[in-house]
């Protein structure tokens, strides 16, 4: 779990009861609901016009749940830093997908999502689906070695992974790339708008 994640939790955990979040800039703070102080976190940030959004998460299906009920308004990457479907049919990814109505974004480059997953999950929930890029410094650069942090990453085949070779490390993803991959996945003009403009926007709205 990403060291930040348990930082913010904690802090505003520790910090809620005296911060005046109207003056606070960030309009989305993800959280993994399964650390101390996180639902009590996402509830007042969700009352605090702050989208509190889930990722990033070692939990399990009762976890989503209890994040969802606490007023989480979005889910991070889904299928990434999270269980994916074929996990099981009680996990932290079935929860958000079959028991949720929350929007949730997701990282159609053919590499971060399955076709098989991506398949079920716009048959599923495709008017929730949120269309984000996770994109880092190599986006329209050659293949070679960047950074992210203090962290090494090697592009290859504009696929960007950590130096191990083994974990994928944001992406080279454009978001017309990202529309573009969608329609050739079959899916529909209006449901890709959707994704792309129409649901991030009126996310974003919900907390301007």
């Amino acid at each position: 779990m990403p060291r930040t994640a348990l930082v913010v939790v904690r802090a505003f955990g520790f910090l809620a009861p005296r911060m005046d979040m109207h003056k606070c800039s960030a309009s989305i703070i993800t959280i993994a609901p399964e650390l101390d102080n996180a639902i009590a976190t996402i509830s007042y940030l969700s009352k605090s016009k702050v989208i509190a959004a889930i990722g990033h998460s070692a939990g399990s299906y009762d976890d989503a749940l209890r994040a969802i009920e606490a007023g989480a308004g979005l889910v991070t990457h889904f299928s990434n830093g999270m269980s994916k479907l074929s996990d099981g049919d009680r996990t932290f990814a079935t929860a958000i997908l079959y028991q949720s109505n929350i929007p949730f974004e997701i990282i159609l480059d053919g590499h971060h999502v399955n076709s098989i997953d991506t398949k079920t999950i716009f048959e599923v929930a495709a008017p929730r689906a949120v269309l984000i890029t996770d994109a880092m410094s190599a986006t329209g650069m050659p293949d070679g070695d960047y950074q992210i942090g203090s962290l090494k990453v090697i592009v290859k085949d504009s696929t960007a992974r950590l130096e191990n070779g083994l974990s994928l490390a944001g992406s080279t993803l454009t978001m017309q790339k990202a529309v573009s991959n969608a329609l050739e996945l079959g899916i529909s003009n209006q449901i890709v708008e959707n994704a792309a403009k129409l649901l991030p926007s009126a996310l974003l709205r919900g907390v301007s």
